[in-house]
């Protein structure tokens, strides 16, 4: 009975932890557990401060550098199999050093089809863009679409989250 009681104790005690740092705000845990890339984005916000006289202050203070996206930093490099939703993929790759955060990238067509990137961050190498259905991986994203997004002599455009272009490539 105690061998009972004390398993129960300490696999209570483990959940509890597990649970505290999945829902820690920089969620370093989780990504380790679902294999995904987490990249805190920081940001620069106002500190407020009550002075003695009861009005409050608000000092600017830098919390960490802003994401900056450098240009030619990322490119299209190609798009295989225009026309089969099946075979479709678009071969993103990086140019530059170091990582890119990629949340809320864009990938467009000329008729307004649209790709949004997950949450993720790009270091070197390449990474897929598939226009079937699938589950994402390290290297594969997929757009889920039932039908062809590229045609040939279409441009694909590439923005990152300010809204400037970042790379074009036009299907031969």
């Amino acid at each position: 009975m105690l061998y009972l009681l004390v398993n129960v104790i300490v696999s209570a005690c483990t959940i509890l932890s597990v649970l505290w740092l999945w829902d820690r705000p920089d969620k370093p845990l989780q990504g380790l557990l679902t294999g995904q890339q987490v990249t805190v984005i920081p940001t620069v916000g106002p500190v407020i401060i009550p002075t003695s006289s009861g009005n409050s202050s608000i000092l600017p203070t830098e919390t960490s550098k802003p994401v900056l996206y450098p240009t030619g930093s990322i490119s299209i490099k190609n798009i295989i199999g225009a026309g089969s939703a099946a075979s479709e993929v678009v071969i993103i790759q990086r140019e530059g050093e170091g990582e890119l955060p990629m949340a809320n990238w864009k990938l467009e067509d000329s008729n307004g089809n649209i790709f949004v990137f997950p949450d993720l961050t790009l270091y070197n190498g390449a990474i897929n863009i598939r226009t079937a259905a699938g589950l994402n991986t390290v290297i594969d994203l997929y757009w889920n679409k039932s039908e062809s997004v590229w045609q040939i002599g279409e441009t694909a455009t590439l923005i990152d989250p300010l809204g400037n272009i970042q790379a074009t490539y036009k299907i031969p």
